[in-house]
């Protein structure tokens, strides 16, 4: 109900839900300091969540913003299109969690994955914007 609220009530266009912090921390950081600084070059907004994929849309929003990336760049392309389109987005604190993945070898290639696919969207958004 947290997610749907805001979008009921017009006091937003987006929500996205906040995850409390993990106990401990798996990775460097890496992957969410590129998500985070890559939508406020784009946009100037600092959303914290920008990696959160539990989000609630207005139907005209989805209709907006077109081409939607694939991947794990998917978070992050639709949220500089949906701000750079005007729509207000707001976070919101959930309780829940994420099972994040380990300091192993397959967590490194997880969170290497996502950091690629993110990088590749941030980089073709840099050129459709010249």
């Amino acid at each position: 109900y947290k997610l749907i609220s805001p979008i009921l009530s017009d006091e937003a266009d987006v929500v996205i839900a906040r995850f409390k912090p993990p106990g401990t921390k798996k990775g460097f950081g890496l992957v969410k300091t590129l998500a985070f600084y890559g939508v406020k070059l784009f946009t100037g907004r600092n959303i914290t969540s920008a990696l959160s994929g539990q989000r609630a849309f207005k139907r005209e929003v989805l209709d907006a913003i077109g081409t939607i990336p694939e991947g794990f760049g998917i978070e992050v392309g639709m949220l500089i299109d949906i701000l750079k389109n005007g729509f207000i987005v707001k976070e919101v604190d959930v309780d829940m969690h994420h099972d994040v993945t380990g300091r192993d070898l397959k967590g490194f290639l997880h969170r290497g994955k996502q950091f690629w696919h993110i990088l590749k969207v941030l980089v073709s958004k840099a050129f459709a914007s010249r």
